[in-house]
Parts: structure tokens; C-alpha cells; sequence
């Protein structure tokens, strides 16, 4: 065997080694992600599930605390009118009771 022919098997036996090798560490690689990938994938859905029903929530607890703080405070400022108006009343109604 020649020095050419010694070289010419070990560069194609190095190719086939090397194809080989890294056809498995593809592989391998390609597995693993896949092993990462779907539980993150589920954990970040999970979270954003989670992080998307506090806030609407939140928005919903804002706006019935809005809705009814607004409500309560007509309510009060009706009353307060109609107090006032009745309150103006019975002073007419005194004065006209004195003639």
C-alpha cells in the first residue's frame, strides 16, 4: 500500500466517520429539543393563560368597582337634590303659612 492509498482510506474513512457522527449528534440534538420544546411551549401557553385571566380580572373588578362608585355617587347627588328641593319647599311653604 502506497502513502497516496493510506491518505485516500483515511480521508474517506474520516468522511464516513464524520458524516456519521454528526448524522447522530443531529439527532440527538433533534431529540433533545424536541424534549425541551414542547413543555416550554405548554408552560408559555399556561402562562400566558394565566397572566391573561388576571387582567381581565383586574378589568373586571375596576369596572364594577367604576360602575358602581359612579351609580352610588348619582344616587347620592339625586337624593341630595331632592332633599334640597323638598328642604326649599317647606321654607315656602312656612312663609306662606306666616301671611
Amino acid at each position: 500500500m502506497t502513502f497516496k492509498e493510506i491518505m485516500v482510506d483515511w480521508w474517506t474513512n474520516l468522511k464516513k466517520f464524520s458524516t456519521t457522527t454528526w448524522k447522530a449528534i443531529r439527532k440527538l440534538f433533534s431529540t433533545s429539543f424536541q424534549l425541551i420544546k414542547d413543555p416550554l411551549v405548554t408552560f408559555i401557553k399556561a402562562l400566558w393563560e394565566w397572566i391573561k385571566t388576571i387582567i381581565v380580572g383586574l378589568y373586571e373588578i375596576v369596572k364594577s368597582f367604576l360602575i358602581d362608585f359612579i351609580t352610588s355617587t348619582l344616587k347620592m347627588i339625586w337624593k341630595s337634590v331632592v332633599c334640597l328641593f323638598k328642604w326649599i319647599g317647606s321654607k315656602f311653604k312656612k312663609k306662606e303659612e306666616k301671611k
